[in-house]
């Protein structure tokens, strides 16, 4: 604590001592003064009893609903606190006692501003200068956002306005696409198409080459068995020759 911090809170507790002093003097003590005490100790300590009785508080809660006429114990009750209420001395008793709970209601709010104003200052600067800080922060950042989205309306507005255009474009490139997919779809098929009438004729000559080759079999075993009929009517006619039999041999081997 500062030197001046410590004088600060000296002068102050001196002046708050001679305040109180100089108040409980000036107007006396919060309660009842020993003067009234004095004049009026029986009527106020009667007050004080009826006050407190349980069928006096009953009616001050619901006086309308109360029967004097029927009850005057009541009654008499109830003129008396009137009436004691309603004296000068009572009156002029209460309203000191105002006067002293005013006095120092304000008296000691006086005393916590003051302790705030000179002690609370900086802390209460540094606390404003923050707040200050962060709403020029907070107003930096919604100039900002309001500027992002200026900007995203405008690149929204330009979108817009070419949205035809890309939808050309797109449908552009949509339609080469498919065009492109059709053709390759359509050489794929050619290509297919080929291969199969390729297969096809190279399956024809097989089928002609196998067709000449059973063909020509029958051909040369009709021409083997007529010759070997022949050479074997020549061997009936004539005398065996070992040649003919070994080549009817081999003829017959090779069937």
């Amino acid at each position: 604590m500062s030197p001046d911090t410590k004088k600060f809170l000296l002068r102050l507790g001196l002046c708050a001592i001679a305040g109180w002093i100089a108040g409980n003097w000036l107007l006396g003590p919060p309660g009842l003064s020993d003067a009234y005490m004095e004049a009026n100790r029986h009527e106020h300590e009667h007050y004080i009893e009826i006050i407190k009785s349980h069928e006096y508080k009953l009616y001050a809660q619901r006086p309308h609903l109360a029967d004097l006429a029927a009850d005057p114990h009541l009654a008499d009750r109830v003129a008396f606190v009137e009436a004691y209420t309603a004296s000068e001395d009572f009156q002029a008793e209460q309203h000191r006692r105002e006067l002293y709970s005013l006095f120092f209601e304000f008296f000691n709010s006086g005393l916590v501003i003051v302790l705030a104003v000179r002690l609370g200052r900086a802390p209460l600067r540094a606390f404003l200068d923050e707040q200050i800080e962060g709403i020029r922060e907070k107003l930096s950042q919604s100039a900002r956002s309001r500027k992002t989205a200026v900007a995203r309306k405008a690149a929204a507005e330009v979108s817009i306005d070419r949205l035809p255009e890309t939808e050309m474009r797109v449908h552009g490139e949509t339609e080469r696409r498919l065009e492109k997919d059709l053709h390759e779809l359509a050489e794929a098929n050619h290509y297919s198409l080929g291969l199969q009438e390729r297969e096809l004729v190279e399956r024809k000559k097989a089928a002609v080459h196998n067709a000449e080759l059973a063909v020509k079999r029958r051909l040369v075993n009709a021409a083997i068995e007529e010759l070997t009929a022949r050479v074997q009517q020549a061997r009936h006619d004539q005398s065996a020759d070992p040649l003919l039999d070994d080549f009817l041999e081999e003829l017959e081997a090779k069937r």
